[in-house]
């Protein structure tokens, strides 16, 4: 993140001096995938259970919308064992090919992780440091503030935060696409950081295998919850289905 935070500043030049490109797509483009799938849960909780997923990208001009929505639900011997909904927006606005500035917002219910309620929302400065047909690589950075709630104690954090992003995408294949993206956001209470590694492999013109390893790490956990572990994993296999 230290390596991050230095790249990111010695950007600044290039992002306050940047022009706008001569040339502007006129009209927007969609792009609409739900998914569907299983998912293996250990830490705090340990189960089977099912997962379901809305993605949606809008580009137009030189602004770039997208909202992610997730729902997990699972039960084992009758009793609920996971549910956890989350929702994530980010409106990205381009000064050039590289460089562009961020709005993003999110907001997760869960009810077997340490925090039950986490609503947090960033503004900053982006780079595109590669862009090809084969290899994306971009970073952000910004501050923001987040709410934590931990309903079980009855613990509520507010605290302001410097959050971080790293996302790579490579296209390993004409049909196999590898993902990997680090958010970090650094708090004066909690820092958390998410991992979040994606294996998608095409099967149709519209219809994809997605394989997802995600990693939950917090710092600080609620004084008296009975949730001890820092970290939490989830393993995710899923069908996704291009919309448009």
């Amino acid at each position: 993140i230290l390596l991050f935070n230095i790249i990111s500043i010695t950007t600044w030049a290039d992002i306050i001096t940047a022009e706008l490109p001569e040339e502007l797509p006129k009209s927007g483009t969609w792009d609409v995938k739900t998914e569907l799938g299983g998912i293996m849960n250990t830490g705090n909780s340990e189960s089977l259970n099912f997962t379901a997923g809305l993605k949606v990208q809008y580009d137009r001009d030189i602004w770039l919308f997208k909202q992610d929505f997730e729902t997990q639900y699972g039960r084992n011997e009758g009793e609920r064992t996971e549910e956890r909904y989350a929702y994530e927006f980010q409106i990205s606005r381009n000064f050039s090919a590289t460089n562009f500035s961020y709005l993003k917002g999110q907001a997760i219910r869960q009810y077997f992780q340490p925090y039950d309620v986490i609503l947090s929302s960033s503004a900053g400065m982006g780079r595109r440091f590669i862009n090809t047909d084969i290899l994306q690589f971009d970073g952000q950075i910004g501050p923001g503030v987040r709410r934590s709630l931990s309903l079980e104690d009855d613990e509520h954090n507010t605290e302001f935060i410097v959050e971080s992003i790293l996302s790579l995408a490579w296209k390993m294949h004409d049909n196999i696409l590898f993902k990997q993206q680090l958010l970090s956001q650094n708090g004066t209470f909690n820092s958390y950081v998410r991992s979040t590694t994606e294996l998608g492999t095409q099967l149709l013109e519209r219809l994809s295998l997605k394989l997802t390893f995600r990693m939950d790490y917090n710092s600080n956990l609620p004084a008296d919850s009975s949730k001890t572990e820092h970290i939490d994993t989830t393993s995710t296999i899923s069908v996704v289905y291009d919309l448009w």
